[in-house]
């Protein structure tokens, strides 16, 4: 199972740095209601500002979503067409 050790209201409030030192590398995250309000039609400015600020830190970002919404960002992005994914 994966449990969380550790919970955040918000993802501006996660160490980034911290964690980085720690030896992570990866981040995996939803898009609809985790980065970015469900309503939202493109990508906002604190998206481009969060995913830019990890990056430098020196993260990969994998963003996952089933939206049929498509943006085009510098990232790693796995579309509706991939999700769900029943067999994994």
């Amino acid at each position: 199972k994966l449990i969380p050790d550790k919970y955040y209201k918000t993802i501006n409030d996660i160490p980034y740095t911290e964690l980085y030192e720690k030896g992570f590398r990866l981040i995996l995250t939803d898009l609809d209601n985790t980065l970015i309000s469900y309503k939202e039609t493109d990508p906002t400015k604190e998206l481009y500002d969060w995913l830019k600020m990890v990056t430098e830190i020196g993260f990969e970002v994998i963003i996952v979503s089933n939206s049929k919404k498509s943006f085009k960002l510098n990232f790693i992005f796995l579309c509706q067409d991939l999700l769900p994914l029943h067999n994994a």
